[in-house]
């Protein structure tokens, strides 16, 4: 898929993937949030539920270059190691 893939279409899907994000991290924090406001109720007043305590796996936000997202595609896929160019 990524040998077909133009730069342009690269592109777009990394613009699309920050306005609506999708896959794992969206659905880890989909449920972060949905957990946070199902105990909200029952909190203390004025203490607040933070989503990142109910996500399974927190990650902090990066930029990955084209050559590092495809070697993190080739490691998922069984294609070789993760290694950075």
């Amino acid at each position: 898929m990524l040998r077909d893939m133009t730069d342009e279409e690269w592109q777009g899907w990394l613009w699309y993937m920050s306005r609506e994000p999708f896959g794992f991290p969206a659905f880890d924090a989909w449920h972060g949030m949905q957990c946070a406001v199902s105990i909200a109720p029952h909190l203390k007043k004025g203490a607040k539920a933070d989503p990142v305590h109910y996500m399974l796996r927190p990650h902090e936000p990066q930029e990955l270059t084209p050559a590092q997202t495809a070697a993190w595609f080739r490691a998922a896929l069984g294609k070789g190691p993760v290694r950075e160019s």
